[in-house]
Parts: structure tokens; sequence; C-alpha cells
């Protein structure tokens, strides 16, 4: 079953049982395909670029809150990516687990 939930590249070597730096390039490149391609991540990390621009520039306001900002909405945008990429992870990890299984048969 595909479920959408933040995965972790230790939790796909275990589930697939595949080598731990195979598991971290599928989540990786899951991961990136989805930020590019969803709009969702895509709205959370220009909004926050937005907010980060606005506090910087609006005058007498404290430099380091932008920063701050900036710095969370990156990790929302990282989190958004890698909740989207759930399902596209499981199913290339399968994948990936099933083309190697058959290469050992």
């Amino acid at each position: 079953m595909l479920r959408a939930e933040i995965i972790t590249a230790d939790a796909v070597a275990k589930e697939y049982r595949l080598s731990e730096p195979l598991a971290r390039e599928i989540v990786a490149e899951e991961t990136q395909r989805a930020l590019r391609r969803s709009w969702v991540a895509w709205l959370v990390f220009l909004a926050g670029l937005g907010l980060a621009g606005f506090l910087y520039f609006v005058p007498g306001s404290d430099k380091t809150a932008a920063v701050w900002v900036l710095l969370g909405s990156m990790g929302a945008w990282m989190l958004a990516g890698r909740y989207l990429a759930g399902p596209a992870i499981r199913k290339a990890a399968k994948d990936k687990a099933a083309r190697l299984a058959q290469l050992h048969d």
C-alpha cells in the first residue's frame, strides 16, 4: 500500500533490504523530483522567500529575523518535498529491490 509520509533512507533500506547508500540515493532523487514538479513545494518556497525578503527590506526591522524565516522556509520546503515524494520513493525502492532480486536469482 502506498502511504504519504516523511520517509527516511534508513526506513527504505530496512523495508526493502537495500544498502544504505542506494536508499539515500533513491530518497534524494525522488525528493528532488518532487521539489521540482510540485506546485505545493514551489508555493512553500516562494512564500517563505517572499516573507524573508519583506522582513529584510522593511525599514527598522531586525535583519536576523529575515534570515531565520528564510532558513525555516527552506526546511519546510525540504519537508514538503520529502512528504510529497513518499509514494514515489516507495515505488522506486520496490522496483529497485525487485531488479536486484532478479539479478541474484
